[in-house]
């Protein structure tokens, strides 16, 4: 009879109905995601700016359609920190948690932007100095 009343909240405890939410995901697994899907994001930038045709065009406006050509990892990535906060601070208001969020991504592009203007400017002086050079 122990054994019985033992095992009927074990049993119990494996049903659970079919509306009930999953488990959140596990934090460093979202972390591993974000860590990785930086990476990612930044490749996709700086690849974007070093494909380019950067004739007659200015360092800022080549770095505004680089991040434009990346907008669907960096939305990936977004979702992602905002998963990330949730977990950590799941009573925290959900439009505080998505603006924390968007301003970890900004933090992150600021940091590539430097990166992909000074690659621009690069770019447009070597693109210059050949042209120089034929001339």
């Amino acid at each position: 009879m122990k054994k019985l009343l033992l095992a009927l909240p074990l049993a119990l405890a494996a049903c659970g109905s079919a509306t009930e939410a999953p488990p959140p995901p596990d934090g460093n697994m979202v972390r591993e995601s974000i860590n990785a899907q930086s990476i990612a994001y930044g490749e996709c930038v700086l690849g974007a700016i070093k494909s380019m045709e950067i004739k007659d065009r200015l360092a800022s406006t080549l770095a505004d359609e680089a991040f434009a050509n990346c907008r669907s990892m960096r939305e990936a990535l977004l979702a992602d920190v905002l998963r990330f906060r949730r977990i950590g601070n799941p009573s925290e208001p959900e439009a505080s948690s998505r603006l924390t969020a968007e301003q970890s991504v900004l933090n992150l592009e600021e940091t590539l932007r430097e990166k992909v203007l000074a690659e621009a400017t690069v770019r447009k002086l070597s693109d210059e100095n050949g042209n120089n050079a034929q001339n």
